[in-house]
């Protein structure tokens, strides 16, 4: 087990600057004074998009499920 494992040294490469980053942003705060907001901006954009395609999504499948019991009810005739 005493190889040579490059990923592990990547792994630690990549790691160790996104710590070093992380504490100088953290230490000196953000570069831009409206960068925090835009972030948030975003951020809330997306998650309002992502919830927007969900819905979509549930009403979509209800939709095609009604479709499917009225075919049903059509082929198997009314029976009440």
């Amino acid at each position: 087990m005493n190889g040579f494992y490059p990923a592990t040294v990547v792994a630690a490469v990549v790691t160790i600057s996104i710590a070093s980053h992380l504490l100088v942003v953290g230490a000196l705060g953000s570069t831009t004074p409206g960068f925090a907001a835009a972030v948030r901006l975003r951020v809330r954009r997306i998650v309002g998009a992502v919830g927007n395609l969900f819905n979509d999504w549930v009403a979509a499948m209800l939709a095609h499920r009604e479709r499917q019991a009225a075919m049903w009810r059509a082929s198997n005739g009314r029976r009440r």
